[in-house]
């Protein structure tokens, strides 16, 4: 389970670049941190428990340095197609992470 939310959080936060800006996305009310109901109205299919591993100070709010060092830590500058490091996912690999509740 861990395994799977740190790889869901790595597609998300795949580049630098694509971190800051989804950072920014996600801060919806651009204070600078990103609060739960942003976060989940931004991922509605991740779980709290992704926003509390990376709310690392457990003030309720990610600041872009917690989500930065996030990123750092699980490998966003040396995994994955992204980074070009390896073969693009096919077969069952190229099912996405997340997907939406059905109803």
């Amino acid at each position: 389970m861990k395994r799977l939310l740190f790889m869901t959080l790595f597609v998300l936060m795949a580049t630098p670049a694509a971190a800051s800006d989804r950072f920014a996305q996600i801060d919806s009310n651009a204070d600078q941190a990103i609060d739960w109901p942003e976060f989940e109205a931004a991922m509605p299919q991740i779980k709290k428990k992704a926003f509390d591993l990376i709310d690392t100070d457990k003030n309720g709010r990610i600041s872009r340095e917690e989500w930065n060092a996030f990123g750092m830590s699980h490998g966003k500058h040396s995994m994955g197609p992204a980074a070009g490091n390896a073969p693009a996912p096919s077969g069952d690999a190229a099912r996405p992470l997340i997907q939406p509740p059905t109803k």
